[in-house]
């Protein structure tokens, strides 16, 4: 990803050398040169925005190109800056600020169905959709029909990337709000452009390509091309509102504001929405959603304190800053402009942190490779033992952990998980003395320690609780949960002296690194176990908890 960051930024200096009136080093060819690596190459959205950016001054600048040109900083993509959110009314450097501040949270909201899309389309067999809004995007970009629709394996496209799929969605975006015309609205003039292309996915002849392709193919391959590339911009089309020729929400109208200069929007307290605006107006504290929210001035600009822990919020310089906060069973989303706020609370789906991070303690444990996955065995033998009155010892013996000592991490992890639950939902029906009766038993037919079983059925039972979320910044003890809010950029927690970093991988995702032990994937729960014990990192969504549970088996 370095490399694409450096190629971006040579982009962006070649741009503004041709609009001050410069020539750029290696001459205006290799400027072209460069888009084109650039309009295929992996960038994550983040990227993809800036060269959009880039590459529309340099647009502009071939349409009228004049001799005096200057690079002036624009709009940042993406945002709606002309409409007008309140018809009739004076501007006014506050309600500009709350109009900014509507647009960066309705793109936020649009955001959120474009992450749920690619998850989506991401599970589609052949990426067909994927790969079709890729080239519709590359062809409006054009102004014609030139981009074939990529194959699935296409190198230079890396759809299967979650990252570079988000930036895709969001780049197709990107270009139908930055459109303009007198006669023909962005969705229109898109579905002009997605019509061409459904009607001929592959304008540009590949050299070879039917000589390797069955002609059968082919057919089947249009049709499927055509009815995906149809839904897909259809449903992206809706997202977008009337003004633009789609059927989706416009931006908010942010009428009330706490400590507003404006006596007319002033609000004199948070009220039960999910939205909240506020001014900045020195340090100041409010309850809302049962939430103790605190803000300060700090040199860098503004922090948030929440649930005792504190977030610097991000700025932007040209546009709304946007800080995500993690809390149990939500999100709460800080959009910042200048010394306006708008809050913003999303509920999270799912499992709860805490009921993961629960689940994670007993797979630990399980985990344990000592004695032979004695655990492990001993968790299969009493769920057998309660599911069918008896035990097959043989089948649990020491001889049967070789297949575990043989298994991926993930595959063995995925297992303990699936064990875990199905015992846990074992033991809901069962009263404790029984519970405890089929441990006992259970060990002595494997040969068990009881104290061992019973330490094991405990662990079980704590599962069942949820832990408490700690407002420190590091874990320092056995069981202290640490919240975290993953931001994009690596994050580095310390867990019991031991440096844990979260950080996403070539691919995009988010992976957790512990020195001496391989990097791994943090879908939802992760466990990375040594002799000594188990770092815990559960996810949901951006939001992430970190624990450390001591090893069950004698040191």
């Amino acid at each position: 990803m370095e490399f694409w960051v450096e190629m971006v930024e040579l982009y962006e200096y070649k741009v503004a050398d041709v609009v001050a009136g410069r020539d750029p080093r290696g001459g205006r060819r290799s400027l072209v040169a460069l888009r084109d690596a650039l309009l295929y190459g992996s960038l994550d959205s983040a990227l993809q925005r800036r060269f959009r950016h880039a590459d529309r001054l340099w647009r502009d600048y071939t349409v009228v190109a004049p001799p005096d040109a200057a690079l002036l900083p624009g709009a940042s993509p993406g945002t709606l800056e002309d409409w007008n959110m309140t018809p009739g009314n004076p501007p006014d450097v506050e309600g500009e600020q709350l109009e900014r501040l509507a647009q960066g949270l309705w793109r936020l909201r649009l955001d959120d169905h474009l992450t749920r899309l690619t998850a989506h389309w991401r599970r589609e067999n052949g990426l067909v959709t994927l790969r079709s809004l890729y080239a519709l995007s590359l062809n409006l970009e054009a102004g014609q029909l030139r981009h074939n629709v990529p194959e699935e394996n296409d190198p230079l496209v890396s759809l299967g990337n979650p990252q570079i799929a988000l930036g895709v969605l969001g780049a197709l975006i990107d270009l139908l709000l930055e459109y303009r015309s007198d006669t023909l609205t962005p969705v229109a003039w898109a579905r002009s452009v997605m019509l061409e292309l459904a009607n001929n996915p592959f304008p540009k002849p590949k050299a070879g390509h039917d000589a390797f392709t069955p002609p059968a193919r082919r057919p089947a391959e249009r049709a499927q091309i055509r009815e995906a590339l149809g839904r897909g911009f259809e449903t992206l089309s809706g997202l977008l509102p009337s003004s633009l020729g789609g059927s989706g929400d416009h931006p908010p109208v942010l009428q009330h504001l706490l400590f507003a200069h404006n006596p007319a929007r002033r609000q004199s307290e948070p009220d039960a929405t999910t939205t909240l605006a506020l001014r900045l107006a020195g340090s100041g504290e409010i309850r809302w959603h049962s939430q103790v929210i605190s803000w300060q001035k700090i040199a860098q600009g503004w922090q948030l304190q929440v649930g005792g822990a504190v977030y610097p919020l991000r700025r932007e310089e040209h546009g709304v800053g946007l800080t995500r906060i993690p809390l149990e069973g939500a999100e709460l989303r800080a959009l910042l402009r200048g010394e306006y706020l708008v809050l913003d609370l999303r509920q999270v789906h799912g499992a709860s942190l805490t009921a993961l991070v629960a689940v994670g303690h007993a797979v630990a444990a399980l985990l344990e490779d000592s004695d032979q996955y004695l655990h492990l065995r001993l968790a299969r033998g009493v769920a057998q033992w309660l599911r069918d009155g008896h035990l097959d010892a043989g089948a649990l013996g020491p001889q049967s952990a070789a297949k575990y000592a043989g298994a991926t991490h993930e595959s063995l992890l995925a297992f303990a998980r699936k064990g875990v639950e199905n015992l846990l939902a074992r033991l809901a029906k069962r009263g404790e003395a029984e519970a405890t009766r089929a441990f006992r038993e259970v060990a002595r037919l494997l040969g068990c320690p009881e104290d061992r079983a019973i330490r094991l059925l405990d662990r079980l039972r704590e599962a069942r609780e949820r832990p408490q979320l700690s407002e420190a910044s590091e874990v320092r003890r056995e069981g202290e949960v640490v919240l975290l809010a993953y931001q994009g950029t690596p994050l580095t927690v310390s867990v019991m002296g031991r440096m844990l970093t979260l950080r996403a991988d070539y691919q995009g995702e988010v992976t957790a690194v512990l020195p001496g032990s391989p990097a791994l994937p943090v879908q939802e729960l992760q466990v990375f176990v040594s002799p000594q014990g188990g770092v815990i990192v559960a996810r949901q969504g951006m939001r992430l908890a970190v624990t450390y549970q001591r090893a069950l088996a004698p040191a």
